[in-house]
């Protein structure tokens, strides 16, 4: 059971409800015949109240969410680390066999302790309601959602299981030795019990989408569906568009494909010539995506590079394509060398690497590990 702590002298939260159309009042009259069903919300005489609104869901079906960002601002917040995405695809390195498996709604698979039940409440034209499990949309759901799942899953956690969330990944080298951890992973979740989605999970498979990429016994890649987002970028017609805190935006949007992205922070380096028209490097992303190389799984050794507006590095590994990172330079680092700046290359690379090759290791040591040793002239 999970617990909303807040802050000292907080008081209870009351907003009040939201208009909603014909048909988000029909599916909210829906739902919560629904969630009365399951035993999943009580009527509520709660001081709290939180109101009801609808986001789209992909199918084009309506999602019923609980604004609870007022009692999330006096929550003390959850510091359980979410797992970085890279790191859960870098333990599959070398699989061969994946299945993927989805938690039948994850939150709700988590009871709230009783003496926060009453915190959950929300407001509508039908009555007021409590939820008795984790509602999505509590700031702390996500973090309590992992603790638990990481606790269940810890005896297969980093040897044949990766957990993000709900997500779940289930790895091996051997077909045998996969259908062996399958039965292990389903035995730990029928003692909990956690119930999963069989619709929404694959066995077996040698490729399998997951947490946005496409992995295979080959190795990653962005997956497809994610890039058509990019692909509908609007062309800018003036100078304005193209203004260099916009292309920076740009930029940053997919910055999860970075470690795909060879040169990626040079792309969006200039902005207009001197005549004022517009020249956006930016409008090649989109191209750049489709054509992203096959990213092999990551090998402790890297190599950096450094030019005067944006800094490189790669994972180096013989024969194969490595990971990327790029990063454009901010006015105070245009003035650094390009010896400087191969350093900072270096120490932003070792922050994701343990092997770095270079040939300025006095600069490396200085600036990127003693900043405070170099004496101002």
């Amino acid at each position: 059971m999970k617990a909303i702590v807040e802050e000292p002298r907080s008081k209870p939260t009351f907003r009040v409800p939201y208009q909603l159309s014909p048909t988000e009042l029909a599916n909210m009259k829906k739902q919560i015949e629904y969630l009365l069903a399951k035993g999943l919300i009580r009527p509520s005489t709660s001081p709290y109240t939180a109101p009801v609104l609808f986001t789209p869901k992909p199918d084009g079906s309506l999602r019923m969410c609980i604004d609870y960002r007022a009692l999330n601002k006096q929550t003390i917040k959850n510091k359980y680390p979410i797992p970085r995405i890279d790191d859960r695809l870098d333990q599959l390195r070398g699989a061969t066999v994946f299945s993927k498996l989805d938690l039948r709604s994850g939150y709700w698979q988590i009871r709230m302790a009783d003496n926060s039940v009453h915190k959950t409440a929300f407001r509508t034209r039908y009555g007021s309601y409590d939820y008795l499990v984790t509602p999505f949309g509590l700031t702390n759901a996500p973090t309590m959602f992992q603790a638990e799942i990481n606790h269940i899953l810890r005896p297969l956690l980093d040897e044949c299981v990766v957990v993000y969330l709900d997500d779940i990944l289930v790895y091996l080298w051997d077909m045998q030795q996969h259908v062996e951890h399958l039965q292990r992973f389903f035995e730990i979740l029928r003692r909990k019990p956690f119930y999963v989605k069989l619709s929404k999970s694959d066995f077996a498979l040698e490729k399998v989408q997951f947490l946005g990429h496409i992995v295979s016994t080959q190795g990653v890649h962005i997956d497809p569906k994610k890039i058509e987002a990019v692909r509908m970028w609007k062309t800018p017609e003036n100078v304005k568009p193209c203004h260099p805190h916009t292309i920076r935006r740009q930029r940053d949007r997919p910055s999860v494909l970075t470690k795909l992205w060879s040169n990626s922070s040079a792309q969006p380096a200039r902005t207009k010539s001197p005549s004022g028209t517009c020249i956006c490097p930016s409008l090649s992303l989109p191209t750049t995506m489709l054509l992203m190389p096959l990213l092999n799984r990551r090998r402790s050794s890297s190599v950096t590079n450094a030019t005067h507006s944006h800094l490189n590095s790669q994972t180096y590994q013989p024969h194969e394509k490595g990971r990327k990172m790029s990063r454009l330079n901010d006015d105070v680092r245009l003035r650094n060398t390009q010896l400087e700046e191969e350093a900072l290359a270096s120490r932003d690379e070792l922050q994701r690497q343990t092997v770095v090759t270079t040939t300025s290791l006095r600069a490396v040591w200085e600036k990127a590990f003693q900043p405070q040793a170099r004496s101002t002239p």
